[in-house]
């Protein structure tokens, strides 16, 4: 019975085995097919991200476009590209000296500027690319004449290197030979520069500038004051230094100005003019109105005054030095006259009569037709000799028509004496003896 139920189920069992194996087939064919199309499917992803998805680029390939552009004098496109690497990768010194360099090419020096502060600006970069970009920069300001922001530039550095290699961007500030303080006697203050320039000062208040006073000489604080002295040095191009300054309180014990005796007015007969000063001091003046000072005349003994108009003025100093304020007084010196005109030249015809010049009274010449005749032209003074009539002699013809001689006489107002004049090449007269 067992085995007759085993035969007959013989061919149930090779039916199940045969579909088994069919299954097993088409599992087998159908990994197949999944796994072609899976790797399809990734074949044609990587497809797409190469066509649609853009390649990341590095900073050397866009400096390779700026060069190429650059080669072609595309220098905005240069700049464009070189603006890419440098966004890839900020600490990279070439590309920004090269974006200066293609500003520079646009004539655009203060983008090349602004470019290059990139490297001041950061703390990226090493000692030797912050002394390039420093160096660049100040290319970049000579090119300009832009003398005052190289100045700046290098203060504001603090690069002692730099400082010392552009020194002459940089003038030193004036120093005072006498610093500020309380004095009693006066004060002469020098300026001394230490660098190349010019030295400008003011004693207002005012910041120095070059239109101010320029320093040459000592400055002499001569009077009682307080006084604030601000100096600056500008050099060639126009820079300047920081401003200096002293203050100064001058108080000083000066002597009384001179005391003249004879008064400003006008005078009608010989004076002598006498000063008076302070024991212990020094009278010095002046005749032509300039300001009387140590180097003028001294005073030693009263003055004559002289004919005319005059002025004196008068200054007094102490032996440390110290001088007294001016005392000024104006003269005129005009005598009494003792001749009148007619009796001038009465005098004049008398003497030449005398030297037998003249045949009579009316002016009669030995010789010649007609008389000569004598005209008063002006009252003059004659230096060291006093006043007199200055006399012009002309010759009159019968016809009544006159011709002036060579001949000039002068005679005192005073004492009515006759002398020939004369006048030397200056127009100063003198007199000479009445000998022709």
């Amino acid at each position: 019975m067992r085995k007759k139920r085993f035969s007959e189920s013989e061919p149930a069992r090779r039916r199940i085995l045969k579909a088994l194996r069919k299954i097993v087939r088409k599992l087998r064919h159908d990994a197949v097919v999944w796994m072609v199309l899976g790797l399809a499917a990734i074949a044609a992803g990587l497809c797409f991200i190469v066509l649609h998805v853009p390649q990341q680029k590095t900073a050397q390939y866009y400096v390779s476009l700026a060069e190429t552009a650059s080669s072609h004098n595309n220098y905005n496109e240069a700049i464009t590209d070189l603006e890419q690497a440098y966004q890839i990768n900020e600490k990279d010194s070439a590309v920004i000296f090269l974006l200066a360099t293609y500003q520079m090419k646009l004539q655009q020096p203060a983008k090349a500027v602004a470019i290059l502060q990139r490297i001041l600006n950061s703390a990226a970069f090493n000692e030797e690319e912050m002394q390039k970009a420093y160096e660049e920069i100040i290319k970049i300001y000579e090119s300009e004449e832009d003398y005052a922001a190289i100045h700046t530039l290098l203060e504001d550095s603090q690069n002692d290197t730099l400082m010392r290699e552009y020194a002459e961007y940089l003038p030193q500030t004036p120093s005072f030979s006498v610093a500020g303080g309380d004095f009693e006697d006066k004060v002469s203050v020098e300026l001394k520069d230490s660098s190349d320039g010019t030295v400008y000062y003011t004693i207002n208040g005012d910041t120095p500038t070059a239109k101010d006073i320029k320093y040459d000489n000592a400055i002499s604080l001569d009077e009682s004051g307080d006084y604030l002295i601000q100096a600056v040095l500008i050099n060639s191009y126009g820079i300047s230094s920081d401003t200096v300054s002293e203050e100064y309180h001058v108080v000083l014990n000066l002597p009384s100005a001179p005391q003249v005796m004879e008064k400003s007015g006008n005078y009608t007969q010989d004076t002598m003019i006498v000063a008076v000063a302070d024991a212990g001091c020094t009278i010095f003046y002046t005749t032509d109105k300039s300001t009387p000072t140590m180097k003028s005349e001294q005073y030693v003994s009263p003055i004559s005054m002289p004919y005319g108009d005059s002025t004196f003025r008068f200054i007094a100093y102490d032996s440390k030095g110290n001088a007294s304020k001016i005392t000024s007084c104006s003269y005129h010196l005009s005598y009494l006259k003792q001749i009148t005109e007619d009796q001038a030249i009465a005098a004049v015809i008398s003497a030449l009569m005398q030297q037998d010049v003249l045949l009579d009274a009316k002016g009669k010449v030995r010789g010649l037709d007609g008389k000569n005749v004598y005209v008063v032209d002006s009252v003059i003074n004659v230096v060291d000799s006093g006043e007199y009539y200055a006399i012009s002699e002309y010759h009159e013809y019968n016809n009544g028509s006159r011709e002036k001689t060579n001949y000039m006489y002068a005679v005192s107002t005073q004492t009515g004496a006759v002398s020939r004049m004369s006048y030397d090449s200056s127009g100063k007269y003198f007199l000479v003896n009445m000998a022709r």
